[in-house]
């Protein structure tokens, strides 16, 4: 019998029972009675009994991306942080919407749980696993249904802040009118990709203090061809990072050079003279470790010094360069650190050198040489200013093993060598750094051309050592008469 108004039940004479068998399809929920009422008026009533719904169904949501049983190859949904809207119904028997769920005197409440989704072999995607390791943990995961109306409930702002794909499992909180929780569906939800990506930049040296002005968003200074330290960071839509991007959830990405962060106008600056390249560009998605990931890139301007052309004049003045990072894998989502706001480290690129300076002295003493690590840059002079080559006060790391930095050629007599006592390692203090040679021959005049070996970032000039001449102690001789 369906739910249609009054229904006459006929009790048979002698007997305070009826016989007869009702069957009675109530198409909603709720707790219901029974009222009675006979020809006299007297009324009587059933126990109080709890229609159910059948089950809680979560409704995909358009665009979703994932399958089931997940992969870490599943279409993008959104990005990490983004909203996104769900919707929950709850379903009779056969299927329809139960319009008063949801209408209770206390109305009940459903809440998601957010689990990491089950692939292929039934193990939940180990790169989504929180730090306890428990794959059944409930993971963070935002966001609340609105009031139900006619069977279904939405809500608008639902997000998870982490990449991956999602296992939603509707859970009824209390259980439906003392009668338990009520059968749930969980479906899958993803893949949620990066938002984007920064790029930080460690460099080796701060900009010198005494010749370089560096805008704030650049941290340092490299010489050409040096390695410098980049850390790629997959962010969400509040700028966090997501720990999940590793593994398989992770994607190769490369490295491209600009000259402002966030602009597409000049690659691998500068614009002239051309020819800059960016190398060890590129990270392996195995690189990536909850959201991080280290490059060593290295960074060559065009024209470098030459000891055969020191006077070519056609060195690059520092360089100001901002690293991209861009996903690169197949397939890839197009995660890329450039955006309005883009947070991409800089660094200024200088030209180097290791300058030998010509020296003399005598050829029974030591003779000390001071060599430099200089960089091509702004150098002011009676209030011009124009290019020069200058000392770099920020360079105390460049380390040289002088017994085999050191090179002759061109020998007169013989070929002079390390002093005694002088440090078998020299260490540039802001630029700076004096090692001793001696004679190769004390009994007469003699020289050499002298080159150092450095690192490869620090090409060396040529210097002219002499020993047996002697500095005179005057500078103006004037005989009177």
């Amino acid at each position: 019998t369906y739910w249609t108004g009054l229904n006459d039940v006929v009790f048979k004479g002698g007997t305070a029972s009826s016989t007869d068998v009702f069957r009675f399809q109530y198409a909603d929920v709720g707790r219901i009675e029974f009222l009675v009422s006979d020809s006299a008026g007297r009324l009587g009533t059933s126990n109080p009994f709890v229609e159910r719904p059948e089950r809680l169904v979560l409704v995909q949501p358009t665009g979703n991306g994932a399958g089931d049983p997940a992969a870490a190859t599943d279409a993008k949904f959104v990005t990490a942080g983004t909203a996104f809207p769900l919707t929950m119904q709850a379903l009779l028997y056969n299927g329809g919407l139960a319009p008063n769920f949801g209408k209770e005197s206390t109305p009940v409440t459903v809440v998601l749980e957010a689990r990491a989704a089950r692939d292929q072999s039934g193990t939940r995607l180990v790169d989504m696993l929180p730090v306890s390791g428990d794959a059944e943990e409930v993971l963070p995961f935002t966001g609340s249904f609105g009031a139900f109306s006619g069977g279904s409930a939405t809500g608008i702002s639902f997000s998870y802040a982490d990449v991956g794909i999602l296992e939603l499992t509707p859970v009824l909180n209390g259980g439906y009118l003392g009668t338990g929780n009520l059968q749930t569906q969980p479906i899958n939800v993803g893949r949620f990709v990066p938002d984007h990506f920064n790029t930080v930049m460690t460099t080796p040296m701060v900009c010198d203090p005494n010749g370089m002005s560096c805008p704030a968003t650049v941290s340092g200074m490299a010489y050409s061809g040096q390695p410098f330290s980049l850390q790629v960071l997959a962010k969400n839509t509040l700028d966090a990072t997501t720990r999940n991007y590793r593994g398989a959830l992770a994607r190769a990405v490369t490295l491209s050079a600009y000259s402002a962060p966030g602009s597409t106008t000049t690659v691998n600056p500068p614009a002239s003279p051309s020819g800059a390249v960016l190398s060890a560009a590129s990270l392996a998605a195995s690189s990536f470790d909850l959201g991080s990931a280290t490059a060593s890139p290295v960074y060559t301007l065009p024209n470098p010094f030459l000891a055969s052309a020191p006077y070519a004049n056609n060195w690059v003045p520092p360089t100001m360069v901002y690293l991209r990072a861009s996903e690169s894998g197949t397939p890839n989502d197009g995660v890329t650190s450039l955006r309005s706001s883009a947070v991409e480290g800089g660094v200024a690129v200088v030209a180097g050198r290791l300058l030998v300076p010509n020296a003399y002295g005598s050829s029974k003493l030591p003779l000390p040489l001071q060599v430099s690590a200089q960089y091509y840059g702004l150098t002011s002079r009676s209030g011009v200013a124009s290019y020069s080559w200058r000392a770099n006060a920020s360079d105390s790391l460049t380390s040289l093993t002088m017994s085999s930095a050191l090179s002759y050629s061109s020998c007169l007599v013989a070929c002079p060598a390390l002093a005694s006592g002088a440090a078998s390692t020299l260490t540039m203090r802001s630029g700076l750094g004096t090692t001793t040679l001696k004679a190769g021959s004390s009994g007469a005049k003699s020289g050499a051309n002298v080159k150092l070996t450095g690192p490869t970032w620090l090409p060396t000039s040529q210097g002219r050592v002499t020993f047996g001449v002697y500095r005179s102690p005057l500078i103006f001789l004037r005989e009177v008469y």
